[in-house]
């Protein structure tokens, strides 16, 4: 959320994705919104590669969680990763502005990023695998392939 889509070379994702040559870069990310709670993941494929081998491995990452559920291990680094971010975020006082406009804006209050690291705090496996049986199946998703235009690249 306050990494701009930042890699974490650790996670399953890149694990799966990047460390696999399937693709160069791997991330997901919650961008604070209006309309809250719209996880992106995002790729870019690697040459020799396709866009729907990349998907696939996707897929089977998000499947894997259900037999394979994220650890307490795994869970502790992700937020303490989150939590440096955020503070990392706000370490000069243009980033302090910009994390008070975006509260203000997006959570319709100012004082939202004064409770922030108490409730990345909160987050729990159960909760964890509450989102991922309610959110993380094919139903709920929107998958989009950037392809590049071959005409105007060989421009």
């Amino acid at each position: 959320m306050f990494g701009e889509g930042s890699s974490n070379k650790s996670s399953r994702l890149y694990k799966a994705l990047v460390d696999t040559d399937l693709a160069v870069a791997a991330h997901g990310g919650l961008t604070p919104t209006i309309d809250p709670f719209l996880y992106a993941i995002n790729a870019v494929v690697n040459n020799g590669h396709t866009l729907a081998e990349v998907e696939a491995a996707l897929d089977a990452e998000i499947a894997r969680l259900a037999t394979e559920p994220i650890t307490q291990a795994e869970l502790d680094k992700a937020l303490k990763r989150a939590k440096a971010e955020f503070v990392m975020a706000g370490e000069s006082i243009t980033g302090q502005a910009q994390l008070l406009g975006m509260a203000e804006v997006v959570a319709g209050d100012y004082r939202w990023f004064e409770t922030v690291l108490e409730k990345l705090q909160a987050v729990s496996l159960e909760d964890i695998e509450r989102v991922r049986r309610s959110y993380l199946r094919k139903q709920t998703r929107t998958v989009g392939w950037y392809e590049p235009d071959e005409a105007a690249s060989s421009e």
